[in-house]
């Protein structure tokens, strides 16, 4: 899965409105106060921690492999990277799909 999808996956579970085009990695949201804004949660720690907050995530530091393991409270299968923004958003990404019933 590229950043793009991650990232535009992790915009649907926060239910935001997206716009049709990118800019880089970011996908283009528009807010309804402040106009469009970009979504980067790979690399907006305020992004990435709305997104544990919503999707209520637990983090573990493992320092034996120097990785976050990220995953939610219910039975689903555990993220771990050593970028936090990165193992979040690929976390909620999973989720979201799953949730969709896309293919992973």
């Amino acid at each position: 899965m590229t950043d793009l999808e991650m990232t535009r996956l992790c915009a649907e579970a926060m239910q935001l409105n997206t716009l049709p085009y990118r800019v880089g990695m970011a996908v283009r949201i528009h807010g309804k106060t402040a106009g469009n804004y970009p979504y980067t949660p790979i690399t907006n720690d305020a992004q990435a921690m709305a997104l544990v907050k919503a999707s209520r995530l637990e983090i573990i530091w493992r320092s034996m492999n120097k990785q976050w393991q990220v995953s939610p409270v219910s039975n689903f299968p555990e993220v771990s990277n050593a970028d936090l923004n990165r193992a979040i958003v690929e976390c909620v990404a999973k989720m979201q799909q799953a949730k969709a019933g896309r293919a992973a």
